[in-house]
């Protein structure tokens, strides 16, 4: 299930769902995923139908390995197996077990320049402040059109607004293996 561009993600099926802008990237929060190949996007949230249209939708757009977890338990332990792999960790705010910002926290332990992007239906609630404080480098309102995530990635040197993955090679550049 894919979305179109300037259809709302919304895993209730509501039509004319409204998507708030997203925050601008935070002062001081971390530039696009450091080298070392990562091309990988950790998609977390509870909601099971906005996961896999999430899934279905970056893997599609910008051809990224996707790594998925339905809570923040999950997500830090999927961020320990793939932590070389992974460029971009896009999490939700409120899920089970353990809220996205503190798993958010927990996997900056583990590699502190991990980009990370917050989603949340209670994002009147969270200020800048706030986001800053857990590293992220950007809030997502939702519920949100993909091309705003899209613009959000590309904004965050993420796919520059083409169909690329993190640290995949400009086109005409050579690639691994190439002369």
């Amino acid at each position: 299930m894919i979305y179109p561009e300037g259809v709302p993600l919304d895993p209730l099926g509501r039509e004319g769902a409204a998507a708030a802008s997203p925050m601008p990237p935070t002062q001081g929060a971390p530039g696009p995923p450091d080298g070392g190949g990562r091309r990988a996007v950790l998609v977390v949230d509870d909601e099971s139908i906005l996961r896999q249209v999430l899934v279905e939708t970056i893997g599609d757009r910008y051809g990224c390995k996707i790594f998925e977890a339905e809570d923040g338990l999950e997500a830090v332990e999927a961020f320990q197996a793939h932590q070389d792999e992974i460029g971009l960790v896009l999490m939700d705010c409120m899920m089970p077990r353990l809220r996205g910002p503190d798993a958010f926290d927990e996997i900056r332990r583990i590699r502190p320049g991990v980009l990370g992007i917050l989603m949340s239906g209670f994002s009147d609630e969270i200020g800048q402040e706030f986001v800053q404080r857990h590293g992220f480098a950007a809030l997502l309102k939702k519920p949100f059109p993909f091309r705003v995530l899209a613009d959000l990635m590309a904004d965050l040197g993420i796919g520059a607004g083409k169909a690329r993955c993190p640290e995949e090679p400009e086109p005409g550049s050579p690639g691994p293996g190439d002369p």
